[in-house]
């Protein structure tokens, strides 16, 4: 099921804490366009 999210973008809040980081790679490995934000 590669590149399933080709097109998407997916927006991922707080991106540098907990399971941020691994999550935009995830998303990002699987064809989305990562929005990152980091305010709380």
């Amino acid at each position: 099921m590669q590149n399933a999210l080709v097109g998407k973008r997916i927006l991922i809040t707080q991106a540098t804490e907990f399971m941020g980081p691994i999550l935009c790679g995830i998303f990002s490995e699987q064809g989305a366009h990562v929005v990152r934000s980091d305010v709380r």
